[in-house]
């Protein structure tokens, strides 16, 4: 067991996990807003060695929280990020196009997601890397490697 932990660590130091924003991060009709199972789960996985990005499919555009002064998604997502100390290197925003591409090109070994559509791209497409699912409406980890 001691060597699977090893193991597993010495990938985590190798490694990027991505992870999704709305309703995964952070839950867009629910307060609280905050998913505290995925964001422990991040802190986590970054305080093992992994290297946190963000991958949304929003557009630049596309901001939830206007009265608050956004004008970029990213500001919106950054300030969620910095309220919450989450160790995110990048924010990656797709535009509403697949994410697979771009968690694959960012070398992703692990991706953290809600959407049943890009589970089934990443394990259609990308089977190599780890997926672990959120379920959209209560924002609990659903499938996980640990399990």
């Amino acid at each position: 067991m001691k060597l699977l932990i090893e193991s597993w660590k010495r990938f985590l130091n190798e490694s990027i996990v991505t992870v999704d924003f709305d309703n995964t991060l952070k839950m867009k009709d629910t307060k609280p807003a905050a998913n505290g199972s995925v964001i422990n789960r991040v802190k986590r996985l970054a305080n093992d060695g992994a290297k946190i990005h963000i991958v949304s499919r929003r557009k630049p555009e596309e901001v939830y929280e206007k009265e608050k002064g956004y004008k970029h998604a990213s500001d919106e997502i950054r300030s969620f990020i910095d309220a919450h100390n989450l160790p995110v290197e990048e924010i990656h925003l797709t535009s509403w196009q697949n994410k697979g591409k771009i968690v694959n090109e960012l070398g992703s070994g692990m991706h953290i997601d809600d959407s049943e559509k890009t589970w089934r791209e990443l394990e259609q497409d990308y089977p190599s890397i780890i997926l672990i699912k959120v379920d959209k409406e209560t924002g609990d980890i659903i499938e996980d490697i640990e399990e």
